[in-house]
């Protein structure tokens, strides 16, 4: 998908060397993400999932910086605390609630 705006770019096209790789790297983790997915809805819940997959691009922001120096700007960082804050809400185990039945005013004796 993302081969259309690069040769829009005008950007130079790879050698057909690195065609196998740059597949690679399309593919595998496109099914391994895929895979990784279906196994964890199927022991949380979907909301659950979704929240730790968006961490991925915390991760990968934090890798970044780590291994290449390149840094967020402001906002990026704004969205990386969102992703963070995020995560540990849904996190939290949830606070059962023992609710009341309340009856209308008419039906009580």
């Amino acid at each position: 998908m993302l081969a259309v705006s690069y040769a829009w770019s005008g950007a130079p096209m790879p050698s057909a060397n690195t065609f196998a790789t740059l597949l690679a790297l399309g593919i595998l983790p496109s099914i391994c993400g895929f895979y990784c997915t279906i196994r964890a809805v199927q022991h949380i819940e979907a909301y659950k999932t979704q929240v730790i997959e968006s961490s991925e691009l915390f991760f990968s922001a934090l890798f970044a910086a780590v291994f290449f120096g390149e840094w967020l700007t402001g906002t990026g960082m704004l969205a990386a605390l969102a992703i963070i804050v995020g995560a540990l809400i849904t996190s939290m185990p949830e606070r059962r609630v023992i609710s009341r039945q309340v009856r209308p005013i008419a039906e009580r004796e």
